[in-house]
C-alpha cells in the first residue's frame, strides 16, 4: 500500500479508508454512513473540486454510495500484488506441502 498524489486515482482502483469517525463538511457531518476505517471499496469514479482550504482534491465514489463522491484524501491506493508474484507464491507453497 502507498499514499498517492490526491489527483493520481482512477476508477478500478482499491481505496483503504483511513478516516476515522463521522464525515464533516463545512464543520456539519455531511454523510450518514459512508465508508469505514479499515475498509477497502473499489474506486467507480473519480472527480476534481475545489478543496476548502485551497487547491484541488480528487473526489472518489464508490458503488455502495452511487450518489456520493468522498474526499481521497483519507484513502490509500492499495495495489494488489502482480498476477506472477501471486502465482510464484501458490507454486512454492504447493512445493512446500509437497515435500
Amino acid at each position: 500500500m502507498e499514499k498517492h498524489d490526491s489527483n493520481d486515482w482512477r476508477v478500478g482502483d482499491l481505496a483503504l479508508c483511513t478516516h476515522q469517525g463521522p464525515w464533516f463538511a463545512g464543520g456539519f457531518i455531511a454523510h450518514q454512513g459512508g465508508p469505514k476505517s479499515g475498509g477497502v471499496y473499489t474506486v467507480d469514479v473519480v472527480t476534481h473540486a475545489e478543496h476548502p482550504l485551497g487547491g484541488t482534491v480528487a473526489a472518489l465514489g464508490f458503488p455502495e454510495w452511487p450518489d456520493e463522491n468522498w474526499s481521497s484524501i483519507p484513502f490509500v491506493k492499495v495495489t494488489p500484488p502482480a498476477l506472477d508474484e501471486v502465482d510464484e507464491r501458490e507454486h512454492s507453497d504447493l512445493l512446500d506441502q509437497s515435500l
